[in-house]
């Protein structure tokens, strides 16, 4: 976002609204976040394996640790 900061400030200048610029910036970001999801979910399986021996009392496969971390990721995004 900070890299079209000025794009922003041309849209505003031109008469685009405050709330359309946001939504704008909301739905580019709420992309990102759902792109790397549709990766990462997949890479957790297939690097399960890999990452058992280091996590302790959870199993990387667990559905519900999943459906935890992945709506906390996304707020933080």
């Amino acid at each position: 976002m900070t890299r079209r900061r000025h794009e922003f400030g041309v849209r505003l200048a031109i008469g685009a609204d405050h709330g359309r610029v946001l939504r704008l910036g909301l739905r580019e970001g709420a992309w990102l976040v759902t792109i790397g999801l549709l990766i990462g979910v997949p890479g957790v399986y297939l690097a399960g394996g890999v990452i058992k021996g280091v996590l302790v009392g959870v199993s990387p496969l667990d559905p519900a640790t999943l459906l935890t971390v992945a709506p906390g990721l996304a707020l933080v995004a």
